[in-house]
């Protein structure tokens, strides 16, 4: 098998999206203990990976925790609010998600209304104030 076939290959394709998973895992598992610790009514930036890779510490100091993670969807998102930021019981949840969801193809209508369902759950679970980002 040349090299080209390889990384044209199926399997090439299956393993990358394994190790993608893996990577959420960790990065959620490593939220979580982080939130056993951490004061809560702060406020809190979630999405992707432009959030978890952005430099919040060196721009507004330890008062906005980040709880990007690389690769998810808004879908993926709401799902893991449980584990990464009510927890946090946040004063004010700045929400950028939804580049991945494009990169697969997800309907803008269904990106939406992840991204509304979140805000809600924050709302009514929290008392959050939210703010929606956009590339």
């Amino acid at each position: 098998m040349t090299i080209e076939e390889i990384l044209k290959s199926d399997a090439l394709a299956q393993f990358g999206a394994i190790m993608l998973e893996q990577s959420k895992q960790r990065t959620e598992r490593k939220y979580q203990a982080l939130n056993e610790i951490t004061p809560k009514g702060r406020v809190v930036f979630a999405g992707d990976s432009i959030v978890e890779q952005f430099p919040l510490c060196e721009f507004f100091g330890d008062c906005i925790y980040n709880r990007g993670i690389s690769g998810d969807t808004s879908g993926e998102m709401l799902r893991r609010l449980q584990n990464t930021v009510l927890p946090l019981k946040p004063e004010k949840v700045l929400i950028w998600i939804g580049t991945n969801d494009l990169q697969n193809e997800i309907k803008p209508t269904e990106i939406a209304e992840n991204v509304r369902q979140s805000g809600e759950r924050l709302q009514k679970e929290c008392g959050s104030k939210i703010c929606i980002l956009s590339v």
